[in-house]
């Protein structure tokens, strides 16, 4: 009798942990699909380390010292790369999906560059 309790407590909590778990990756994947699903959708296709790569060279080229402006600068990487690169007073990222906003200044302030990323 006691060891049929035992199971079934063990049985829950590992239930309990594949449904948290499951929980957990739905609620952060779904920030980034649920845009798909509009009638319209704008898919987020990150830039591949080739495209970065010619960017990066595009903007060395660049002479002017002004701010960076990326339109639709999807998690922020090019908004970073440019801050890294200590050219542009001010690197801005416009981004209609607030998820990938919210990814991208997260990730700017982990990385140190909330204050020349925008």
């Amino acid at each position: 009798m006691i060891l049929s309790a035992v199971r079934g407590s063990a049985g829950v909590k590992i239930a309990a942990g594949f449904g948290g778990t499951a929980l957990a990756i739905t609620a952060v994947c779904v920030p980034f699909v649920a845009p798909g699903l509009k009638k319209h959708a704008l898919p987020f296709i990150p830039a591949t380390d080739i495209q970065l790569k010619n960017i990066k060279t595009a903007l060395e080229k660049h002479g002017i010292n002004r701010d960076l402006i990326d339109i639709g600068s999807g998690d922020g990487r090019i908004t970073r790369m440019a801050a890294e690169m200590d050219k542009f007073p001010v690197s801005w990222g416009i981004e209609i999906n607030r998820w990938l906003v919210y990814y991208s200044s997260v990730k700017s302030l982990l990385t140190g560059q909330s204050s020349s990323t925008r």
